[in-house]
């Protein structure tokens, strides 16, 4: 799992300088097999991971510095849209295309698994065409686009009826070190605050136990 989790480390370090901005990334270690993370993006938003050996949370927000305390706000999923429908057209005709975007416009179909899900009958994979920006599939009469790899993430709210239509582009609002996390749950990890000094974020009460039984404070380690 650490092998694994130092992949995971080394992918959000590359990601942390993106589009001309300097973020940064805290690291916890719990024990060898569980860790989570918080990356401070410059743009105001936040985003958390934890995980241990075969199972991987994650959730993300905005955070305001006020002297040496961050505040931490989760997004509440109950009103944000994870998929945003940026175009549909109805063409006469019987397939069904869908691109999807990243939240800064880039075309990240080919990373993301769709299907078709039909009531009664089951899902449909939609296939990568030949410029590897489309997934294609047959309209089915009642079919649902399913983002295979968010399911978890995603609830009834978030069903895109395919109805008459068989165009589709669609925004994946989530955060970018986010898009290739398969299939990781969402962690209600509610509001916060931590103290921010040059190299760590910590808790402002003791929040666990050490081994003998010791009140402590959580620490995230800047990498």
């Amino acid at each position: 799992m650490l092998k694994i989790f130092f992949a995971f480390v080394i992918a959000l370090l590359t990601s942390s300088i993106s589009y001309g901005q300097t973020n940064e990334l805290y690291v916890h270690f719990a024990n060898e097999l569980c860790s989570s993370s918080i990356k401070l993006n410059t743009d105001g938003s936040f985003n958390y991971g934890s995980g241990c050996e075969r199972s991987s949370y994650i959730s993300f927000g905005t955070w305001i510095k006020k002297g040496d305390t961050i505040k931490f706000k989760q997004v509440d999923l109950t009103d944000f849209k994870i998929l945003k429908i940026i175009s549909l057209k109805k063409e006469n005709e019987n397939s069904l295309n869908v691109k999807v975007f990243n939240q800064f416009g880039e075309n990240i179909t080919e990373k993301i698994k769709l299907g078709q899900f039909v009531k009664g009958k089951g899902i449909y994979d939609m296939t990568l065409d030949s410029s590897k920006t489309i997934r294609t599939d047959l309209r089915r009469d009642s079919g649902i686009i399913i983002f295979k790899n968010f399911e978890k993430l995603l609830n009834k709210n978030s069903d895109i009826k395919v109805n008459n239509h068989n165009h589709f582009e669609i925004i994946l609002n989530i955060p970018y070190d986010w898009i290739y996390q398969i299939n990781s749950n969402w962690i209600n990890i509610g509001d916060f605050e931590l103290i921010k000094t040059k190299d760590s974020l910590t808790s402002i009460t003791s929040d666990s136990f050490d081994e003998k039984g010791n009140a402590i404070k959580t620490v995230y380690h800047k990498y």
